[in-house]
């Protein structure tokens, strides 16, 4: 019991030196937040998203599972010894091999193709190529799904928009 009362004791005098007292008025300002983040499969973590909505979920879901393979061409810090790189070099994996396929006649980054359609990016998720993996739902869920296909699909309607 008086174990209780002496930790209750500390606990209110740590509250209250922090300032945040224990009902505190509504106008009082607390302090913010962390803003979240979340861990990559590759390890590291990936803030949230400026984009609204689905898009901005998506960007969450190809952070985590795609980026690792589909991000674009990556840079090092030092300018001068990313020139000492070959541009395939600094492409990873999946990128890489776009590059090959389509040889320039559309971007390699995923993120920044206008061509891509829903029903493309859910069946190649689903069912991989070449050396891209199928995500099973305990992956990627069919929402997280849907929200990576409106976040890889968000140029298109851009695009249209242009012509």
């Amino acid at each position: 019991m008086r174990r209780a009362i002496i930790s209750a004791s500390l606990l209110a005098l740590g509250m209250t030196s922090t300032g945040i007292a224990l009902g505190a008025p509504a106008g009082d300002t607390q302090p913010e937040p962390p803003q979240q983040v979340f861990e990559s499969s590759i390890g590291g973590v990936v803030t949230a998203s400026p984009l609204p909505g689905k898009a901005g979920q998506g960007y969450l879901v190809y952070a985590k599972w795609c980026a690792g393979c589909h991000a674009p061409a990556f840079h090092l810090a030092d300018p001068a010894a990313t020139d000492k790189l070959s541009v395939v070099s600094r492409l990873p994996l999946g990128t890489n091999l776009l590059q090959q396929r389509y040889k320039g006649s559309v971007p390699a980054a995923l993120e920044q193709r206008t061509d891509l359609t829903v029903g493309a990016v859910q069946f190649y998720v689903r069912h991989g190529f070449n050396a891209m993996p199928a995500f099973r739902k305990t992956e990627i869920s069919d929402a997280e799904l849907e929200a990576l296909s409106a976040y890889l699909t968000r140029n298109r309607s851009v695009a249209k928009s242009n012509e």
